[in-house]
């Protein structure tokens, strides 16, 4: 039985508050099942975009393909759109203090072809303060020296946030 226009907002609602909130699976569940709603067919390429970000987050990337190419949208923008959306991901980790788990947010952004290549040093500067923050320093200066960003500047950084780096050898 096809919903009527007022079950499909209140649906629509019920599926953009559970991808806000970063519960994936359930969002796409329930996108799945608006998209087939004639209701709904006007926000068609939408769902088929929130279906694709859903499945990217879940990992599931040749999902997250088909619906990109269901949606309209251009392959290019929903891979710097999901770079985007783990970058702020990565950023909440570390703003928290979640040192190991920002660490790994900021490493798999590496590999996400959304990335710009200009942006590298600065994730690497990221991941480098996450070791620094978790004490191990081999890791933080293997970050630092190895994708060409300022050792000293990286040291003062650290001193003005309050670690103490070791001495340069």
């Amino acid at each position: 039985m096809a919903m009527t226009p007022e079950e499909v907002r209140e649906a629509m609602d019920q599926a953009t508050a559970l991808y806000n909130d970063g519960q994936w699976e359930e969002a796409a569940d329930r996108f799945a099942d608006l998209v087939i709603e004639p209701e709904a067919v006007h926000g068609a390429e939408d769902m088929h975009w929130n279906m694709a970000m859903c499945y990217a987050h879940l990992g599931e990337m040749e999902k997250a393909a088909q619906h990109v190419g269901a949606s309209g949208y251009s392959a290019n923008d929903f891979n710097d759109q999901f770079a985007r959306s783990k970058q702020a991901e990565a950023a909440a980790l570390y703003e928290q203090e979640e040192w190991d788990a920002a660490a790994a947010a900021f490493t798999e952004l590496l590999l996400l072809p959304g990335l710009p290549a200009s942006g590298t040093d600065e994730v690497h500067w990221n991941i480098a303060m996450c070791f620094a923050c978790l004490g191990d320093w081999n890791k933080a200066f293997g970050h630092i020296t190895e994708y060409g960003n300022d050792e000293n500047e990286f040291r003062q950084t650290c001193i003005d946030k309050g670690l103490t780096p070791p001495n340069p050898t």
